[in-house]
């Protein structure tokens, strides 16, 4: 926000000043004021239970199940740092979903996450996903 100006640039914007709160991450769940950087964190209004289970036992089963099964495969590894994500996928610290970050370059390719190789590590994430939470017993469902 600050990188671009954008809070300096919207503050004279009547609109923005009555609501600042204009930047939504996590579907939602958490939301940046652009003016001044605080921010509303409504995860408090989710499933406690549901976010226990998501982000350890899920969590924990996916991690697990990726490394062995979609790593090698697609040749990859994982990354702990923002910054690195060549040829690694990269898990954001997200409050109420599990996320995890295409690499952003991987074997030349610039942008990888625009290859047809990335669509397919994607779709063999989600579906890694979606047995995990099965076998969890979690409600869960790819929405296409």
């Amino acid at each position: 926000m600050r990188e671009y100006r954008l809070n300096s640039s919207l503050a004279s914007n009547e609109k923005i000043r009555e609501n600042p709160y204009i930047i939504y991450a996590e579907n939602g769940a958490v939301q940046i004021n652009i003016l001044d950087g605080s921010i509303r964190n409504y995860a408090g209004c989710f499933d406690r239970n549901l976010l226990k289970i998501l982000k350890t036992n899920f969590l924990d089963t996916l991690l697990s199940n990726v490394e062995k099964r979609i790593l090698p495969v697609f040749n990859l590894e994982f990354s702990n740092r923002l910054s690195d994500q060549c040829s690694k996928i990269y898990l954001p610290p997200k409050r109420t979903m599990v996320t995890l970050n295409i690499p952003r370059t991987h074997h030349g390719i610039e942008d990888y996450r625009r290859s047809t190789e990335s669509d397919s590590l994607r779709n063999t994430i989600l579906t890694e996903m979606e047995m995990a939470a099965q076998d969890l017993g979690l409600p869960y469902k790819v929405l296409e």
